[in-house]
């Protein structure tokens, strides 16, 4: 069987060619079942919210993502 990453291990991205010193924005797409779609008659089954959980360590971003969810962020880097 095909194994994951933990839902509990953080992520963390790292770039070569500068450091990550601040979270300009974060949003997170999640729903509540991995095969859940919007519909006519529910168009909110899977929503953007704002993500809060982004921080910056050592030049790093360091996060972990809610179970069932796709992140866009932009991260400033200096």
């Amino acid at each position: 069987p095909r194994q994951g990453r933990p839902m509990s291990a953080p992520l963390i991205v790292d770039l070569t060619d500068g450091l990550i010193d601040s979270v300009i924005d974060a949003d997170i797409l999640t729903g509540p079942d991995p095969k859940m779609v919007d519909t006519y008659d529910e168009p909110e089954q899977v929503v953007v919210e704002r993500f809060e959980g982004v921080s910056c360590e050592e030049g790093k971003a360091v996060f972990c993502l809610p179970p069932l969810t796709f992140a866009a962020m932009t991260l400033g880097v200096k």
